[in-house]
């Protein structure tokens, strides 16, 4: 038996010749370059960096993540709640949802340690006008202020007729 210390592999192919003085994989002065799309897990990458473990691609200064062509800087595309911020330490958690079949609303969800969640979005659902909520999630959806395409803002129903429109009429 034998033991093997610092064993290194590097397996370049296609690399450019010396003559043109372009070289796939460069190294001097404990710099490293690569010249071309860097594939990790990936062996045809299609991005300047393409890594194969949840679809993150970087192509032209953008990063996308579920898509390999990013439109915007950074660029998340997915089937589900599209991103979840977690802070492990003091419970709370920031999620960013984007319309699914099945709700048409878009939201941005604020949840503490207690579980309190507040929401603020969209919704082609529920009053069917694209308006703008803000509402309370703790025991269901409890719309606390909306404000339809018309403009007019409703504190405690989702269907304000009038420029202001309260639930129970008073202030």
């Amino acid at each position: 038996s034998s033991n093997v210390t610092n064993a290194v592999s590097l397996y370049v192919t296609g690399a450019p010749t010396e003559a043109t003085n372009n070289y796939a994989l460069w190294i001097d002065d404990g710099i490293s370059r690569f010249d071309g799309n860097v594939g990790i897990n990936q062996s045809s990458p299609s991005g300047l960096l393409h890594v194969n473990v949840s679809d993150l691609f970087v192509n032209n200064s953008r990063v996308g993540i579920g898509t390999a062509a990013p439109n915007y800087l950074l660029h998340v595309q997915g089937a589900t709640g599209i991103a979840l911020i977690n802070d492990t330490n003091a419970g709370g958690q920031l999620i960013v949802n984007a319309h699914s079949a099945t709700s048409n609303q878009t939201s941005i969800n604020f949840t503490n340690r207690m579980n309190n969640i507040w929401s603020i979005g969209t919704d082609n659902a529920g009053a069917g006008d694209n308006g703008l909520f803000i509402a309370s999630r703790v025991g269901g959806d409890n719309t606390r202020l909306y404000i339809n395409q018309s403009g007019n803002v409703g504190i405690g129903t989702t269907s304000p007729g009038f420029l202001l429109d309260i639930l129970g009429g008073s202030v």
